[in-house]
C-alpha cells in the first residue's frame, strides 16, 4: 500500500489546490517540497492559506505572522498544551521545542548541533542529566542522553502523530511536524525561555552560515544559507546575516544568481520577509538606513517575479522614494529599471514612461554604463508601448552601442530581458532573418549555468523569428518552432517568473491557432486569463481576451466574441497602450456579427430584451426605422463595461448560443 506520510512534489501541489490553495503548479509544487510532501503538513497548509491568505499560496511565508487567530489554530494548540503536560519533563518536550525552531524539516546535522553542550536554557533541559542522575538546566558538566533515549522520545513523537520521519538530506534524515504543531511549540518556547530560543537560534545561523564557505554551487547550499538568514534574524542578528550571508554570500559576485538561475522566488521572498515588522509596511529597526534601501528594492523585485504586481509597485515606489532622497542615484537607476516593466504590465503606462524618463536621468548622473544601457532599454519599451516606434528603434540602437562600448566581446543586448523586448520590436517589423541571427550569436555566449527564464525568453524569440519568416508548407521549420515555444514556456515555468509566462502562452496560443489547433489555443489564452486576473497584468488580459474574440469568432460564438472585445477594450482604455486601435477594430467586428445576429429575430422579441435590461427604446420602438438601426443602437448601449455581461447573457440565450465556462467578467 502507498505510504501517505511523504508525496511527491506533483501529488503535494495536486492536495494543496485540493484544500483551496490558489496560484501555479510550479509554485504548489516548491510549496509541497519545502514541506518534505508531508501530507498532513500539506493538508492542513492548503486549509490554512486557504481560510487565512484567501489561497494565494505565494504568500505561505506570512504564515508565521499570524499566531493562533484562526478557530483551526486555537484547536490544535488546545490539543498541544495536553501533549505538553503529559510528556512532561520528558526528552519528548525538548524534541517539540527544537522542531519549533525551524519552518522547514530539520536535518539530523542541525538537531545534533542543538544537542551538543551546553544545554540550551529552558529549551534542552530534559536532553541532559548530571552525574548523580538530576536532570540539569546549564554547564559543560551535563550529560547528554544517550541516542537510543533520544530515538524513543522520537518513536513516542512518531506514533503520536505530532512528528514525522521525512526523507533524507545532504544533513541526513530529516524530522517534521505540521506547521501548527510547530508553530505552537515556537510560541512555547519563546515564552518558557526567550534566552534560550534566541541562543538555539544563534547556534544555528553560525552551524549553517559556517556550513557553506563561500557563495553557494548547489541548490542544498543556497537553501542552507537561505535558513541561515532567517535563523540570524530570529537571534537578533538581522544586520549580521543580511550582509555577511545574504549580500556576500548567496549574491556573492553574481547578483541574483539564485532566484534567476533556479526560479527559487518564493524561498527568496520568505528570507526577506524577516527583515519586516509585517510583510512589506515597515522594516525593523535593526536594518540600517543604507541597506534599507536594498531590502525594499529586492523585495519588490521578488514581488513583481512572482506576479503580485500590486505590492510590488508599492514596495519598488517605496524603494525609489527612499532612494531619491538618500542622493542613492544608483539605487534609483536600478529600481527604476523594475518599476517600470511593474507598470507597463499593468497598463499604467504614461506614468511608466515618465519613471523611464527619470530612470535614463539617474543613470547618466551615475556614469554607470550597465545602468545607462537597461535604464534606455526600459525607456525604448515604454515608448514601444505607446506606439513610439521610430524612437524606440533609436534608443534601443543606442542602448546596444553603450553595450558594445561596454563590453566588447558581447556587443547585442542581452542581459536580462533587454533583449527579448528589443526583438520584439524587429519581429513586428518582420525582420526574421536579422533575429534569428542575433538570437543564435547570444545563445552561443550562454551556458546550462544561465538563467533559465533569458534562456526561455531567447528560445521564444527564435520561435517567432523561424515560424514568422516560414512558409506555410515548411513542416520542418515550424516543428522547429514548435520544439523552441514548447521549452520556451516550460522554462518560463520554471523560473517561476509569472509576469512573463504570458507571453510565451500568448505565442503559443497564436502559433497553434494559425495550425487549427483551436482546443490548445483555447486552453492557452484560459492559462492567460487566470494568471493577469489574479496578479493584475492588464495588458496580458486584453491581450488574451483579444485573441479570444477571433476565437470565438471563428466558431460563430458571436455573443461571447461581443463580450470579451468589450472586456478587452476597457481594460487598456485611456491607458495610451499603442494596440488599443487593434482592439477597438475587433470590437466593431465583434458587435456587427452581433447585431446581424439579432436582426434575424422578430423585433417584437428585440423590444421585450431592451426593456427587460432597461435598454432605451427610442430606435427598436420606431416601426419605420430599419431594424438595423435599433439593433446597432442596443448593441452600442450593451457595449457599456458595466452593461455587458448581462446583455451578452440574454443575446446568447435568445440566439442559442451556450456559455463558455472560464470567461467571466473579472
Amino acid at each position: 500500500m502507498r505510504s501517505l506520510d511523504c508525496l511527491s512534489a506533483d501529488d503535494g501541489a495536486r492536495l494543496l489546490a485540493l484544500r483551496g490553495a490558489k496560484g501555479t503548479e510550479t509554485e504548489r509544487r516548491q510549496s509541497a517540497m519545502e514541506y518534505g510532501g508531508h501530507c498532513l503538513s500539506l493538508a492542513l497548509l492548503g486549509s490554512l492559506v486557504g481560510d487565512a491568505l484567501g489561497g494565494d499560496i505565494t504568500r505561505r511565508c506570512e504564515l508565521g505572522l499570524l499566531g493562533a487567530e484562526t478557530g483551526l489554530s486555537v484547536r490544535v494548540g488546545q490539543i498541544m498544551i495536553a501533549y505538553e503536560r503529559w510528556f512532561s519533563n520528558g526528552p519528548e518536550r525538548s524534541v517539540l521545542f527544537l522542531l519549533g525552531l525551524f519552518d522547514r524539516p530539520a536535518t539530523e546535522a542541525e538537531l545534533r548541533k542543538l544537542r551538543e553542550r551546553p544545554p540550551i536554557l529552558g529549551l534542552t533541559d530534559t536532553l541532559f542529566f548530571t552525574p548523580n542522575g538530576t536532570s540539569v538546566v546549564h554547564g559543560d558538566t551535563a550529560i547528554p542522553v544517550s541516542e537510543e533515549r533520544w530515538n524513543l522520545a522520537v518513536a513516542a513523537l512518531v506514533r503520536a502523530g505530532l512528528v514525522v520521519r521525512a526523507g533524507s538530506s545532504a544533513g541526513g534524515r530529516t524530522l517534521d511536524t505540521h506547521p501548527i504543531v510547530r508553530e505552537h511549540f515556537a510560541m512555547r518556547a519563546r515564552g518558557v525561555s526567550p534566552e534560550g530560543w534566541r541562543d538555539a537560534n544563534e547556534r544555528l545561523y553560525q552551524f549553517l552560515g559556517a556550513s557553506v564557505p563561500s557563495s553557494p554551487r548547489s541548490m542544498a547550499d543556497m537553501l542552507a544559507l537561505y535558513a541561515a538568514v532567517v535563523h540570524g534574524c530570529k537571534a537578533g542578528h538581522h544586520m549580521e546575516a543580511l550582509v555577511e550571508v545574504f549580500w556576500k554570500k548567496i549574491r556573492g559576485a553574481e547578483p541574483v544568481t539564485n532566484i534567476r538561475k533556479v526560479g527559487v522566488v518564493g524561498a527568496e521572498l520568505a528570507v526577506l520577509s524577516k527583515f519586516f515588522q509585517s510583510p512589506w509596511e515597515a522594516l525593523v529597526p535593526e536594518v540600517t538606513e543604507t541597506w534599507s534601501l536594498y531590502v525594499w528594492r529586492e523585495t519588490g523585485i521578488a514581488l513583481r517575479i512572482l506576479g503580485r504586481m500590486e505590492e510590488a509597485s508599492t514596495t519598488l515606489s517605496r524603494a525609489l522614494e527612499l532612494s531619491i532622497a538618500a542622493s542613492d542615484l544608483i539605487g534609483a537607476a536600478m529600481t527604476s529599471i523594475h518599476l517600470v516593466g511593474c507598470l507597463l504590465e499593468t497598463a499604467r503606462i504614461e506614468r511608466a514612461l515618465t519613471e523611464a524618463e527619470r530612470g535614463v536621468l539617474f543613470a547618466e548622473a551615475t556614469g554607470n554604463g550597465f545602468l545607462r544601457t537597461h535604464t534606455r532599454v526600459m525607456y525604448a519599451c515604454a515608448l514601444q508601448y505607446v506606439g513610439r516606434m521610430e524612437e524606440s528603434m533609436a534608443v534601443y540602437m543606442e542602448a546596444e552601442s553603450m553595450q558594445a562600448m561596454e563590453f566588447p566581446g558581447r556587443p547585442l543586448l542581452h542581459v536580462g530581458t533587454s533583449n527579448y523586448q528589443y526583438c520584439v520590436l524587429l519581429l513586428e517589423r518582420k525582420m526574421f532573418v536579422e533575429v534569428r541571427a542575433r538570437v543564435g550569436q547570444i545563445l552561443t555566449w550562454r551556458d546550462e549555468e544561465s538563467w533559465i527564464f533569458t534562456r526561455s525568453l531567447d528560445w521564444l524569440c527564435l520561435a517567432r523569428a523561424i515560424w514568422g519568416g516560414s512558409s506555410e508548407d515548411n513542416e520542418a521549420e515550424l516543428e522547429d518552432a514548435r520544439s523552441y515555444l514548447m521549452a520556451a514556456v516550460k522554462g518560463l515555468r520554471d523560473a517561476g517568473y509569472q509576469e512573463i509566462l504570458p507571453y510565451g502562452l500568448l505565442t503559443l496560443a497564436d502559433f497553434c491557432e494559425a495550425r487549427n489547433e483551436l482546443s490548445v489555443t483555447s486552453n492557452c489564452l484560459q492559462e492567460v486569463l487566470d494568471i493577469s486576473m489574479r496578479m493584475g497584468l492588464r495588458i496580458h488580459e486584453a491581450e488574451a481576451r483579444a485573441r479570444l474574440v477571433r476565437l470565438h469568432l471563428r466558431s460563430g460564438r458571436v455573443a461571447a466574441a461581443f463580450e470579451e472585445s468589450v472586456l478587452a477594450n476597457e481594460l487598456v482604455r485611456l491607458s495610451g497602450y499603442y494596440r488599443s486601435n487593434v482592439f477597438s477594430d475587433l470590437h466593431k467586428l465583434a458587435s456587427a456579427s452581433l447585431a446581424d445576429q439579432l436582426c434575424k429575430l422578430p423585433r417584437e422579441l428585440i423590444k421585450a430584451i431592451a426593456r427587460e435590461l432597461g435598454a432605451p427604446l427610442h430606435y427598436v420602438e420606431v416601426e419605420c426605422a430599419p431594424a438595423q438601426v435599433g439593433v446597432n443602437a442596443l448593441v452600442e448601449w450593451g457595449s457599456h463595461h458595466a452593461r455587458v455581461e448581462g446583455f451578452a447573457s440574454r443575446c446568447r440565450t435568445v440566439i442559442g448560443e451556450q456559455p463558455q465556462p472560464g470567461n467571466a467578467m473579472p
